[in-house]
């Protein structure tokens, strides 16, 4: 599960918002914005089970048409949903989505690896509440940052009006001096959705494990009670930034991590994660294959890929998808009888 360091920080959250490597306490209540909140839709609610209807109109075919004239690739095969390469572990899966949980709108590119190991890629997310999640950022003492270029990278941010743009683009091209051309794109799309944004609220869809904490889904005296090994929960990664927030402060999303002394440089059982409300997303990801698992409405079962290969068991309970990643080359026990517990769980929270 050890893709290094990753599972604290990525170099992405940590030049977004660069200060304290502490561990700041998310919000109690999820929220996007302080303004009144109704129905996501100005017309409609959507159907039960259905994507999150964004606040902003964008095109992700013409935001990578725009990164493919900055950096020369991403044309075809945009997604819409983060990018993986260079991703930390918990971003694979239900955190993949989380933007659109948030009410915003997320495009990437992944290029296949090249036989050195280097792997072109970008994604940009853009998500309402802009001035909610920076405050927020600024108290744990983060400074707001401008879109910057290095060797080989550069990090996005931009802000206008009630929109927040973050992103990260891997090339071995880019240089410093290609600063000034994120800047450009950056400010020019987040300009785009904050002039597309509804005029009313968004209101975060509402779901019985949003907030939960890691004790409620499964506690370490469970998992070591079935795998027999001494497991501990973990503490919050160490950086802080944009994703962090929407994941864990707007979309109320878990991150539990099972080791065998409490640390991250101890030895790693067990990764929880979750996208609550994620029905909808629940079924995009391919190479999975569905399994049965005792308690849950649905399940697969599959590896994940992004980092070194670590076995994946995704369980949907309700609305809510919860996602169980072993360690890298296999995990102490089964994953099926872990999710057994976590579905059980998950349902007394309903």
């Amino acid at each position: 599960m050890n893709r290094p360091a990753a599972i604290m920080t990525t170099a992405l959250l940590l030049a977004l918002l660069a200060g304290c490597t502490g561990q700041p306490t998310p919000t109690p209540e999820p929220t996007v914005s302080t303004a009144p909140s109704p129905s996501p839709s100005a017309t409609e609610d959507p159907l039960p089970g259905s994507a999150p209807v964004s606040a902003f109109d964008i095109d992700c075919d013409q935001v990578a048409a725009a990164m493919d004239k900055f950096v020369g690739f991403g044309a075809d095969g945009v997604k819409e949903r983060i990018a993986l390469a260079s991703a930390p572990d918990w971003y694979a899966g239900p955190a993949e989505f989380m933007t659109q949980r948030a009410g915003g709108a997320v495009c990437a590119f992944d290029a296949a690896p090249s036989a050195d190991g280097a792997q072109d890629s970008w994604h940009v997310m853009i998500v309402p509440g802009a001035q909610a999640i920076v405050d927020a950022l600024v108290a744990a003492g983060y400074d707001e940052m401008p879109s910057e270029c290095y060797d080989g990278a550069c990090v996005l941010m931009a802000r206008e009006g009630d929109a927040l743009l973050v992103g990260e683009v891997s090339a071995p091209a880019l240089t410093p001096d290609d600063t000034m051309g994120a800047r450009v794109f950056a400010q020019s799309w987040v300009d785009k959705a904050a002039a597309s944004q509804q005029e009313e609220g968004y209101e975060v869809a509402p779901s019985a494990i949003a907030g939960a904490e890691c004790d409620q889904l499964l506690s370490a005296e469970q998992l070591g009670a079935l795998w027999g090994v001494p497991a501990h929960l973990g503490g919050r990664f160490g950086g802080w930034g944009v994703p962090a927030e929407v994941y864990h402060v707007v979309n109320g999303g878990a991150l539990c991590l099972y080791t065998d002394e409490g640390g991250y440089e101890s030895e790693q059982y067990l990764l929880l994660t979750d996208l609550p409300g994620g029905v909808w997303a629940f079924d995009i990801l391919e190479g999975r294959t569905a399994i049965t698992v005792a308690g849950a409405d649905a399940a697969y079962s599959g590896t994940d890929e992004a980092a070194s290969p670590s076995p994946i068991v995704d369980i949907l309970v309700g609305d809510d998808w919860i996602r169980l990643t072993g360690a890298v080359g296999g995990s102490a026990g089964d994953l099926t009888a872990i999710a057994e517990i976590v579905a059980a769980n998950a349902a007394a929270l309903q």
